[in-house]
């Protein structure tokens, strides 16, 4: 891949050996590079851009994580036969294969407020927030105002 100190110093190179204007030689530059190098960095570009599946359930009661599983139903598109449990979320979150929604997503972001399941200190929230540590998921726990 040509970092851009490489491409200072093709352009310096062009200016020197040309004698038209600038223009000119910045156009010589780009087509100084092979195809490759530029499809190399087109894709490289792209593998950046992430896709998010975003979740709000700020403003809903979520007391209990039954209420958290029904809130998550719809949105993420979990199936009737999904475990309702941090195990089974977790497949379905970092595993994959269990949501088509969830899988068609880079990354998945739940949004909810710091109440109920998720104001307690309980086994469950702490295995809850836990399943969402990792590159493809994050629990947002927003202060109540």
């Amino acid at each position: 891949m040509v970092t851009m100190s490489q491409l200072g110093l093709v352009y310096q190179a062009v200016q020197v050996a040309s004698t038209s204007p600038p223009v000119r030689t910045r156009r010589c530059l780009f087509e100084a590079l092979t195809p490759w190098k530029r499809a190399d960095y087109s894709v490289v570009v792209a593998k950046r851009i992430e896709s998010e599946l975003v979740v709000d359930l700020r403003g809903r009661p979520i007391e209990t994580l039954d209420d958290f599983w029904d809130a998550l139903a719809e949105p993420c598109g979990l199936p009737e036969w999904f475990g309702r449990n941090t195990e089974a979320w977790r497949d379905t979150i970092q595993t994959r294969g269990i949501s088509e929604v969830i899988d068609s997503y880079d990354v998945l972001v739940v949004h909810v407020d710091k109440r109920g399941v998720f104001a307690a200190r309980n086994r469950e929230a702490r295995a809850l927030r836990s399943a969402f540590s990792g590159q493809q998921s994050r629990l947002v726990v927003h202060e109540l105002l």
